[in-house]
């Protein structure tokens, strides 16, 4: 049977790209220079005329011409970095192309079609052609990528009309700016937005001058308000930096309560703020939000929410209660750290915080898997990030406290029969709004008084799938990760794991990535082989396997507990990954906090082999379980 390479076969020309790039950035950097000219000559011109005081007002009004070439020379510049960086990858997929071919190639002589091949050629025959086929899946998604990441850019950097609202007059009245942040906010709420990012910049520029009461006001004019959350992709840093100046004003911190009051969701979801800030903003959301779900069931107002979104609001409340309740005399925070109640395709997001992050010497964050949503299971995923966190605690010390940040800030694939866990989509785009959060959970740190947390991520099941893409992007290094029952790693994400942003476990000088895998769980296991056929999406490769390079823990109960026997986090009969009693969620909770240094790691290629016999013949005897290596 031939190989399909309809996947990489359409990789263009980086050359004939570069060329046809150069031409259009001496033809921009022209105009640009032109338009330069035309503003030393308005300047002159403003200054020789001396006009009233009026006319300069009315000027005002309009873009100032040397704040258009500032952005053109910006967007430009951008422009070009991201086509340089698409060229050069271009140029790596296509050699990484021909290696492909030549090993095809060098199959097809070795295993001729019709060829009598002994039992041994015929496992040999398999892996060749199923490496051969894992790699032109690769890089048909490294392709893909590529390609997206260059549309973002030309999408953010795009020269596009500002959108057709009253014009804001420099002390020309406060109702100006209303219209036009009412405007900007609808278009950001709907996605009718052509440049998110840069209205996004537009409407923090209106709200820092208003007043308290104007805020309000347009909160009483625009309901969508409440509902505004940063777009994709906006710098945490700059988000940080906007807030930290608002409190520098005068009137400074009432305007920052007005805005938590009345422009909740876009400051509960603005990275690189404190934790306190957001949990304050988004417990305003969620209040407003159930405020409005009554007046639906009362007949009061039809607010357009559908009876999943409703379902998933008061899932919500009801599992910060049942938290709180569990806590109560502890002391231990439950709060919001995200809350988006429209989400992604109308499924509301959301991520709770066990204790407070911007106090805890140890940060955690716990990625679910398939299945999981608002509406369907919050309370059970909250249940097990609690586990840990609660497991991660017997391992502090008196003056070390940890935080847990229960992530449902993606949509996550549905369970079976959907089939849409062996695809990666939900695990990409998961990944870029992890990264966001990280991120900013990052530049938060930054800002503290003490020193930085240890900061991990815990992820189960298609959770490992989502976290690894977020690891591989994000722009500083977390202390360790820890996957457990994971549904397979995209190799487009990282082949290995150097490929990700974790610090070296300091026993085996190879990043801190800990993975375990029970020999009883077969469900973990399908993703991997199913996805590595020809025609489903990016074949995946297991974390615990040889090539990976991670560290591999035990699960199925050779010591400090019983073994696991399926897939679930939790079973209720103490055998799931995550119940009480468990050799790994002793194994987990203490390698999340850096307090795993005696639990014994294996040997991957054996770990690997032990998969295999499991997925080829689940029912057979399991071999035992492999010699230990204490690192």
């Amino acid at each position: 049977m031939p190989f399909n390479t309809s996947y990489i076969d359409s990789i263009p020309n980086p050359e004939t790209i570069s060329s046809a790039w150069g031409t259009l950035r001496r033809g921009a950097t022209s105009a640009i220079t032109h338009l330069d000219g035309a503003a030393t000559k308005w300047k002159t011109i403003d200054a020789q005329l001396r006009l009233p005081a009026e006319m300069r007002e009315f000027y005002a009004a309009f873009e100032p011409v040397e704040q258009t070439t500032g952005e053109l020379e910006e967007k430009v510049r951008n422009v070009g970095s991201a086509v340089d960086e698409y060229v050069e990858t271009l140029r790596g997929l296509r050699e990484w192309r021909t290696r492909i071919r030549g090993d095809i190639n060098s199959y097809t002589s070795t295993y001729p079609e019709g060829a009598d091949l002994s039992l041994g050629d015929r496992w040999d025959r398999y892996w060749a052609r199923k490496g051969i086929q894992d790699d032109i899946h690769s890089l048909g998604v490294s392709f893909e990528l590529a390609e997206e990441r260059l549309e973002r850019a030309l999408s953010t950097n795009a020269l596009t009309a500002p959108p057709v609202v009253p014009l804001h007059f420099p002390g020309g009245g406060d109702r100006f700016d209303r219209a036009q942040a009412s405007a900007l906010v609808d278009a950001l709420v709907k996605g009718t937005s052509q440049d998110p990012i840069a209205d996004y910049r537009k409407l923090l520029a209106l709200l820092e001058d208003m007043s308290p009461e104007d805020i309000a006001q347009l909160a009483r004019e625009n309901p969508n308000m409440v509902l505004v959350v940063p777009p994709t992709g906006a710098d945490a840093g700059r988000n940080r930096k906007w807030w930290d100046a608002l409190s520098r004003k005068p009137g400074g911190e009432e305007l920052q309560a007005a805005l938590k009051e009345h422009a909740s969701s876009l400051i509960g979801n603005m990275e690189g703020l404190t934790y306190e800030d957001r949990n304050e903003a988004n417990r305003r959301t969620l209040e407003i939000v159930l405020q409005r779900v009554q007046e639906q069931k009362n007949g009061i107002r039809d607010w357009g929410y559908t009876s999943k979104q409703i379902q998933a609001y008061e899932n919500l409340q009801q599992t910060l209660e049942s938290g709180r309740a569990r806590q109560a005399g502890s002391g231990t925070e439950i709060g919001l750290l995200a809350f988006d109640s429209i989400g992604v395709d109308g499924e509301p997001l959301a991520a709770i915080a066990i204790g407070n992050p911007d106090r805890a010497t140890h940060q955690s964050w716990y990625i679910p898997g398939m299945g999981s949503s608002l509406e369907r299971n919050i309370g059970g995923v909250y249940g097990d990030a609690e586990s840990i966190w609660n497991k991660q605690q017997e391992s502090l010390g008196a003056h070390e406290s940890n935080s847990m940040v229960v992530w449902m800030g993606y949509d996550a694939p549905k369970m079976a029969p959907s089939t849409e866990v062996l695809r990666s989509t939900h695990a990409r785009e998961g990944g870029v709004l992890l990264t966001d959060a990280l991120n900013g959970m990052n530049v938060a740190n930054t800002h503290r008084s003490g020193p930085m947390p240890y900061t991990s991520v815990t992820a189960h099941s298609y959770g490992t799938t989502t976290a690894t893409y977020a690891l591989a992007n994000i722009d500083f290094k977390v202390n360790s990760a820890v996957y457990f029952g994971s549904a397979g790693l995209d190799k487009a994400a990282a082949s290995t794991a150097d490929g990700l942003q974790v610090l070296p476990d300091p026993r085996t000088d190879r990043p801190a990535v800990y993975a375990g895998t029970a020999m009883r769980d077969n469900v973990a296991r399908i993703p991997t082989v199913l996805s590595s056929q020809e025609g489903w999406s990016t074949p995946r490769y297991s974390p615990t396997g040889e090539r990976f390079g991670g560290n591999v823990f035990q699960v199925d109960g050779e010591d400090r507990g019983a073994g696991v026997s399926g897939h679930e986090a939790r079973k209720g009969d103490r055998r799931g990954y995550l119940d009480e009693g468990t050799q790994s969620l002793d194994s987990i909770a203490r390698l999340s906090v850096g307090r795993g240094d005696d639990i014994p790691l294996y040997d991957e290629g054996e770990r690997d082999y032990l998969e295999y016999v499991t997925v080829t013949a689940p029912h057979a005897t399991p071999a035992p379980p492999p010699e230990r290596i204490d690192r």
